[in-house]
């Protein structure tokens, strides 16, 4: 990796979070999101310069930096209305299979992880309402897409942060707990950054 193109991420990564704040503040209506563009701004510049310092190049870094591009957009807007938007999640899958088909992953492979991801959450959202929502399943779709066999780990490390998170508000609440919804998009953000820049 050159000097040249670390020096460009850092303004990429901050043009990210620029545009991850844009989306944030006009989706599903428009409104005052409580992460700050600058917030973002500097979140995605830090990525950036990591990504570009970690992982292969090619289309398979590129699937990497499309997952995080796109979850820096998500995880504000689950954050403050506890919804995963599909506008991002649905056409990022599409997008993250290709990559991974053309830098040479079998396609069937490359969906079968998609859908195994998808399947971890798609089960208690289907039988325990109220666990988790099917918009987590479409985002552990997309890092299945995007991570392929990593996509294990990167789970691994979001659940065990949601966990560790569930049991913070269970202390802290006790009864109330029970009403509040918990947004998994920032521990499985967690456990993205983990893969891309430290597996």
């Amino acid at each position: 990796m050159t000097t040249m193109a670390i020096l460009l991420a850092a303004p990429a990564g901050a043009l990210a979070g620029v545009a991850a704040h844009g989306f944030a503040t006009r989706w599903p209506r428009r409104r005052t999101p409580g992460t700050g563009r600058a917030l973002l701004a500097a979140i995605g510049a830090v990525v950036g310069v990591a990504l570009a310092l970690a992982g292969p190049e090619g289309p398979a870094r590129s699937a990497g930096v499309l997952l995080a591009a796109l979850l820096l957009a998500i995880v504000p807007v689950d954050l403050d209305l506890r919804l995963i938007p599909d506008v991002l999640t649905l056409p990022g899958t599409v997008a993250a299979l290709l990559l991974a088909v053309v830098s040479g992953a079998d396609p069937l492979t490359a969906c079968g992880w998609a859908v195994a991801a998808a399947a971890v959450f798609a089960l208690p959202a289907r039988f325990v309402p109220g666990s988790v929502g099917w918009g987590d399943v479409k985002l552990a779709g997309l890092m299945g897409a995007a991570l392929g066999a990593e996509v294990a780990l990167a789970l691994a490390v979001g659940l065990t942060a949601g966990g560790v998170i569930a049991l913070g508000i269970l202390a802290r609440h006790r009864g109330a707990a029970r009403r509040r919804a918990l947004p998994f998009a920032p521990p499985l953000a967690l456990g993205s950054a983990w893969v891309l820049l430290l597996g």
